[in-house]
C-alpha cells in the first residue's frame, strides 16, 4: 500500500524511533586504518520538479518510519535530477539520480558533514530544490532519502559555514538527530522544518531569498551550534570581511591635459587631418598619492566608421603618432584611458577626420553611346584620391545621403538601378545628355564629375503586312514579305532578320523575302539593324488558309407574263438546273467556280426564250475575273449563253469554269435562302430570261418576281394552274399577279 505521509505516527513509536541513528543520518565504522575513500548513497525526493517520477512508496525505500513526518503533500522519486555534494565551501562532486531517484558519490575523502544539494532544472535561479548531510564518511554512508528535516539540517551546515568561523568538522548534529521527531529540546530549528516545509511544498518560493526562511535558519544555528550569532528579525550574518587591499583609498590618476600637435584638444571635439599630415596625441595626467610605486599606462581606443573599438596603443608612452596615408582616409572616434594600478580615469572622445588631399570622382557606365530605345547604366562612381580608391558606390544610389546629381533635361536618372534612359529628341537630336554627380565627404570637400551619355537613333522597323495566302491541300502558299516601310535613324540599316514565326531556320534577310507556309497561323518578327548597332523590331500576322471545294444546286424557274397582264402565272416558261462547285480561297472569299451542268428541267414557252448566265465582272488593280474562254457542260445548248459584263456573248458552251485569278475576291457563301427568293444579288453570277425572237421585249432580270430561285421538290404547275393553285402559301394579289409574302421567310415551300 502507498504510505499517507500526512498522517502523524503514533507517539508510541517516536521513543523507540529516536534510537535509530543508522539509515538516513547513520554513521559507519572505519574499520580500515589509514586514509581509505568512501562512498556517499542516497535518494532524492521532492513534492515539485518536472522530473517527478512515481511518489515515494512504503515499500520502496522509506526508511525510518517515521521518514517526512511534517510533510503535508506527496514527495516523489526525482529521476534524473542534478546532485551536488559539497565539503564546507568547496564543491567536492556533481552526479544525477537514476530512474528510482538513486545518486551515488564515490571516492569521497573521509570528513564529517557533506552536505548533498539537488536542483531542479526547472529553476533557472540556483535555488536548492531540497538537501541532505552525511555526517561522518569513513567508507559508505548512506544518507536515506531526503526530507523536511535533512533539508533544514542541510541548510544549517552551510550557514555555519559560511557565516561564522566553523568548519564542518566543528559541527556536531547529534543532539538535535537525537531529538526527533518533536524535537522539544530544538523548538528553533523545528520553526526552521515548518519554513522548509512552507517554502519547498509551496513550489515557486527560494529558500535562499525567503526572508522568514533565513531568519528562522540564524536562530536554528545559534540554537545548534551555541553560538552567539546575533540572529533578529530579517537580518542575516554579513560574510567575513576581505582583507584590505593596497589600492583600498586610492585616488584616482588625474588628466591634466591632451594635446594634438601641440595644441590643446577638448572632449567631444572634431579634429581634421589631410592625408600626408604627421600627427602626434599626447595624454598628460598625475598620480595624486601615488598609492602603487608604477608609472601610470595609457591606452588608446581607437573607433574607425561605426566599427567595434580596437586598442591602437597601450603602455607607459603617453603619446600616440605616425603620418596619415590615403588609406586611412576616414572618420575616427578616440579615446583614452589613464590608470594608476588600481583605478582607471577616462578622457574623450574626440572625433578625428582623415581628409583626401586631391579628391575626385570616376564614373563607370556600361554604355556610353547606346541605342533610343534602350538605357545605359551607371556601374558605379568611385571616390579617389590620388592613386588610393577610398570608396566605390553602387546601386541604389539613395542609399548616400552625401551623393546627389543633375540630370540634363533630355535624360531619365534611376538612382535605384543606376539606369539612365532617353527622356526625349529635338529634331531627331537628342536635348541635353549631361548627368553630373557631386560628392561631399566627411571632411565638406565637394567634388563633381559628369558623364555624357550620346544616345543613338535607331532605326524603325516596319514589317508590313498582314498577310494572307491560301495554299492547295497538304500543301503551302508561298508568301512575299515587305521590310520596305522601315526607316533608318542616326545611320543606314544594315541588316533585315526576318523571323518567319514557324520555327524556320536560317531566318530570312534582305527587304523581301519569300516565304513558303503551311496552312496556320503565323507572327512574323522583322530585326532591323543599322550601322551603330541599333536595332527595332515589329511583328505581324500571317494567315494561311487551306483551299476547300463546295458543290452546291439550286433550281432556276422563270415566267415569261409581263406584270400585270394575264393570269398564267405557272412558272414553267423555263425551269433549269444548275449545279455548280464553289473554290474557296478561305471561308469568307471565294477565288472561283465550276458550272459542272446546267440541266434543262421544263419548258413550256417558244423556242427562243434563252436562258443568260451573267459574269459580275470584278476589277482592281492586281487581276480580273470575266466569262471569256469558259467552257460549261450544259443540256440543251441552244437555250444558254454565258456573258461578262460586256455582253460578249460565247458561242461554244460545254461546260463553265471560272477562274478568279491568283487573288480571291470578296464573297457571300452562297446557300438557298428563301429570305432571298425574288434574287440573289450576293451571288456572283446571276440568271435571266431572255426572248431571243423579240429582241428582249421578255427579258427577266434578277431582282424580277417572274425569276424564282425554287427549291429541288419544284411542283410545276398544269397549263391552267397559276403558282399560288399549288402552293398554300402563295396568295393571288388583287392585280392577277403572286403574293410571296408568305414564302418569304417561312424556308420552304408549302404544297
Amino acid at each position: 500500500m502507498k504510505l499517507s505521509f500526512k498522517t502523524i505516527l503514533p507517539i508510541i513509536l517516536i521513543s523507540a524511533l529516536l534510537i535509530l541513528l543508522a539509515g538516513c543520518f547513520g554513521v559507519p565504522t572505519d574499520e580500515s586504518p589509514g586514509y581509505t575513500p568512501g562512498t556517499i548513497t542516497g535518494i532524492i525526493a521532492a513534492p515539485c520538479c518536472s522530473t517527478s517520477a512515481e511518489p515515494v512508496s512504503e515499500t520502496c525505500c522509506v526508511s525510518p518510519e517515521y521518514w517526512c513526518f511534517y510533510c503535508q503533500k506527496t514527495w516523489s522519486l526525482q529521476e534524473g535530477i542534478e546532485v551536488v555534494l559539497t565539503y564546507g565551501e568547496d564543491e567536492v562532486a556533481t552526479v544525477f539520480t537514476n530512474k528510482n531517484g538513486e545518486f551515488t558519490f564515490t571516492n569521497v575523502d573521509p570528513g564529517k558533514n557533506y552536505v548533498v544539494t539537488a536542483y531542479c532544472s526547472d529553476y533557472n535561479d540556483n535555488r536548492p530544490l531540497v538537501k541532505d548531510v552525511a555526517l561522518e564518511v569513513a567508507s559508505t554512508f548512506d544518507t536515506g532519502i531526503t526530507d523536511l528535516v535533512s533539508t533544514s539540517l542541510g541548510l544549517v551546515v552551510d550557514f555555519l559555514v559560511l557565516y561564522t568561523d566553523w568548519g564542518p568538522e566543528d559541527i556536531s548534529l547529534d543532539a538535535v538527530l537525537a531529538d526527533r521527531p518533536n524535537f522539544p529540546n530544538f523548538p528553533k530549528f523545528k520553526k526552521l522544518v515548518y519554513e522548509v516545509r512552507r517554502v519547498v511544498e509551496n513550489c515557486e518560493v527560494n529558500l535562499l531569498t525567503d526572508d522568514a526562511v533565513q531568519d528562522a535558519l540564524c536562530r536554528a544555528a545559534e540554537e545548534i551550534s551555541k553560538l552567539e550569532i546575533g540572529c533578529g528579525p530579517g537580518y542575516t550574518p554579513p560574510l567575513p570581511g576581505p582583507t584590505p587591499g593596497p589600492c583600498d583609498g586610492n585616488a584616482a590618476p588625474a588628466v591634466d591635459g591632451v594635446k594634438l600637435n601641440g595644441d590643446l584638444v577638448s572632449p567631444e571635439s572634431t579634429l581634421n587631418l589631410v592625408v600626408g599630415t604627421s600627427y602626434e596625441f599626447c595624454l598628460y595626467a598625475t598620480d595624486p598619492d601615488n598609492k602603487l610605486p608604477q608609472d601610470l599606462t595609457y591606452t588608446f581606443i581607437v573607433t574607425i566608421d561605426g566599427e567595434d573599438p580596437v586598442v591602437a596603443q597601450t603602455g607607459t608612452n603617453n603619446c600616440f603618432g605616425g603620418t596619415t596615408s590615403c588609406i586611412e582616409i576616414g572618420t575616427y572616434i578616440i579615446s583614452v584611458e589613464v590608470s594608476d594600478g588600481c583605478d582607471t580615469t577616462p578622457w574623450g572622445p574626440v572625433t578625428v577626420n582623415v581628409c583626401p588631399e586631391e579628391p575626385y570622382l570616376k564614373i563607370e557606365i556600361d554604355d556610353s553611346t547606346p541605342c533610343s530605345g534602350t538605357c545605359a547604366e551607371i556601374i558605379s562612381i568611385e571616390w579617389w584620391d590620388g592613386d588610393c580608391l577610398i570608396e566605390t558606390f553602387v546601386s541604389p544610389y539613395g542609399d548616400y545621403p552625401d551623393l546627389s546629381w543633375d540630370v540634363g533635361s533630355g535624360l531619365d536618372f534611376n538612382p535605384s538601378d543606376g539606369t539612365v534612359c532617353l527622356a526625349g529628341t529635338r529634331n531627331g537630336v537628342i536635348a541635353d545628355n549631361e548627368i553630373k554627380f557631386t560628392y561631399i565627404d566627411h571632411c565638406g570637400t565637394e567634388v563633381t564629375e559628369s558623364v555624357l551619355v550620346d544616345f543613338q537613333i535607331g532605326p524603325t522597323a516596319e514589317a508590313g503586312g498582314p498577310y494572307e495566302g491560301s495554299a492547295e491541300i497538304a500543301g503551302t502558299a508561298e508568301i512575299t514579305l515587305d521590310g520596305s516601310g522601315s526607316t533608318a535613324g542616326g545611320a543606314p540599316i544594315f541588316s533585315y532578320d526576318w523571323d518567319f514565326g514557324d520555327s524556320t531556320t536560317p531566318h530570312g534577310v534582305g527587304v523581301a523575302p519569300s516565304h513558303d507556309y503551311a496552312p496556320g497561323d503565323y507572327t512574323v518578327t522583322l530585326t532591323v539593324t543599322d550601322e551603330n548597332g541599333c536595332t527595332d523590331t515589329d511583328t505581324e500576322d500571317v494567315k494561311v488558309w487551306e483551299k476547300t471545294t463546295q458543290s452546291e444546286k439550286f433550281m432556276v424557274a422563270f415566267e415569261d407574263l409581263p406584270i400585270g397582264t394575264g393570269n398564267d402565272w405557272d412558272y414553267n416558261d423555263f425551269v433549269g438546273e444548275i449545279n455548280i462547285i464553289y473554290h474557296l480561297w478561305s471561308p469568307d472569299k471565294l477565288e472561283g467556280i465550276d458550272f459542272t451542268s446546267i440541266i434543262h428541267k421544263a419548258r413550256s414557252a417558244g423556242h427562243s426564250h434563252e436562258v443568260h448566265v451573267i459574269i459580275d465582272g470584278y476589277d482592281d488593280t492586281d487581276h480580273t475575273y470575266s466569262a471569256t474562254n469558259c467552257t460549261p457542260t450544259i443540256t440543251n445548248t441552244n437555250d444558254f449563253h454565258l456573258f461578262d459584263p460586256t455582253d460578249v456573248t460565247v458561242n461554244t458552251i460545254y461546260g463553265l469554269n471560272i477562274d478568279f485569278g491568283d487573288k480571291p475576291v470578296p464573297w457571300v457563301y452562297f446557300a438557298i435562302d428563301w429570305t432571298k427568293i425574288h434574287g440573289d444579288n450576293d451571288l456572283p453570277f446571276e440568271f435571266y430570261l431572255y426572248d431571243a425572237a423579240s429582241g428582249g421585249d421578255f427579258e427577266i432580270e434578277n431582282g424580277d418576281i417572274r425569276k424564282l430561285v425554287v427549291p429541288d421538290t419544284w411542283k410545276i404547275p398544269a397549263s391552267t394552274e397559276a403558282i399560288w393553285d399549288v402552293y398554300a402559301n402563295v396568295i393571288e394579289n388583287p392585280a392577277n399577279t403572286p403574293d410571296f409574302s408568305g414564302v418569304v421567310g417561312t424556308g420552304t415551300w408549302i404544297l
